[in-house]
């Protein structure tokens, strides 16, 4: 005797999976939408109301000023997200830290290769965003330099 397999069953077993999957996608879609409204709403809070940041370039350690930290916060605004599954290493990197309030931020940019940059912002939090590069790595290096974006950054140490 043959067993007939009921169509209505695996219609739904199908179905239940596929809304199980969509409704997977769904969540994870919001949580990396909500951490990366945080990540910007941290990134905005430190470049307009850090007490101090030092970088650390490829020309030294330099206090930078106020107007570059706003160069920062809109040259992070002005770029577009990448998606990776991959953890590049970084071919070059620069490093900002902030003294906000009681709290230590260490901002640090990464060229990784392949048109992308790796952004990891730890503090209290930690975020990491991939993001294109499209020359926006040489605009971050000239923020972080002894000439700076709008202004000169003051030199620390030798």
């Amino acid at each position: 005797m043959k067993k007939v397999i009921d169509k209505g069953k695996i219609f739904a077993i199908v179905f239940i999976t596929v809304l199980l999957a969509s409704l997977f996608l769904i969540i994870s879609m919001l949580k990396t939408s909500n951490d990366l409204r945080k990540f910007k709403v941290n990134l905005f809070v430190l470049c307009n109301e850090s007490n101090i940041c030092v970088v650390n370039g490829k020309e030294g350690k330099f206090k930078m000023s106020q107007d570059n930290l706003a160069a920062l916060n809109s040259l992070m605004a002005s770029t577009r997200g990448q998606f990776t599954l991959s953890n590049p290493e970084p071919v070059d990197s620069i490093s900002f830290d902030f003294k906000h309030d009681e709290d230590d931020w260490n901002l640090e940019i990464s060229d990784v290769g392949n048109n992308m940059l790796r952004v990891v912002l730890e503090g209290p939090e930690k975020y990491r965003v991939y993001i294109k590069n499209n020359k926006k790595y040489d605009e971050f290096l000239k923020a972080a330099s002894a000439e700076g974006y709008h202004s000169p950054n003051k030199k620390i140490g030798n």
